[in-house]
């Protein structure tokens, strides 16, 4: 139609989630090739969010920030299925880091995990995380089950996942981390058949 102004083409990258204490922020690879460099200035440049100088990743998250980086490097389309920052919306203070282990396997699952730093434990922040990323999961093509391992001795991050929604389905094993609680979530809430 003359003058008709083209739909322009949906954006693919994730949106910002907001809760009530935080704003989660899918993170690209040159924030975190930033953040394994521990660049506080370039990080801020990027994300906005406040670090702290150096800028160290929380607990349990360092390690696997030079992968993640090089996947997204390769496969940038793969934005909001590895990590998310975690930013008070108060204060712009970066509280942790959240994310998933990649894209939907062919079963529709994807891992959450979820880490804050000490400071912020204990306030609320890791619950609403993995709420808000795996509803967001939820919602995507694709994804049938979101799922969560935990040491069974890690009462705090039990409880993070329970009131995040996610019910206990059963129990493996890790190689580093011994006996995990397997917790899954659901778009209707229920563990899933089979």
């Amino acid at each position: 139609m003359p003058g008709t102004a083209p739909t322009p083409p949906e954006d693919p990258r994730p949106p910002v989630l907001s809760g009530e204490l935080l704003d989660l922020h899918p993170l690209g690879a040159d924030a975190l090739a930033a953040w394994v460099d521990g660049d506080a200035a370039a990080l801020t440049a990027l994300t906005g969010a406040v670090f702290p100088d150096p800028a160290v990743a929380p607990p349990l998250m360092d390690d696997a920030l030079p992968f993640v980086r090089d996947r997204l490097r390769g496969h940038p389309a793969e934005l909001g299925w590895w990590a998310w920052l975690c930013v008070d919306r108060a204060g712009g203070e970066v509280v942790g880091s959240a994310g998933f282990a990649g894209p939907p396997g062919a079963d529709g699952a994807v891992v959450l995990g979820y880490a804050t730093y000490p400071r912020h434990a204990g306030r609320g922040a890791a619950s609403e995380a993995a709420d808000l990323l795996a509803g967001w999961a939820l919602r995507q093509p694709g994804v049938r089950v979101v799922r969560v391992t935990v040491p069974v001795d890690h009462v705090a991050s039990l409880r993070v996942a329970a009131r995040a929604g996610f019910t206990r389905t059963g129990t493996g094993t890790d190689p580093e981390a011994g006996e995990v609680a397997v917790l899954e979530r659901t778009a209707g809430g229920a563990p899933p058949a089979g």
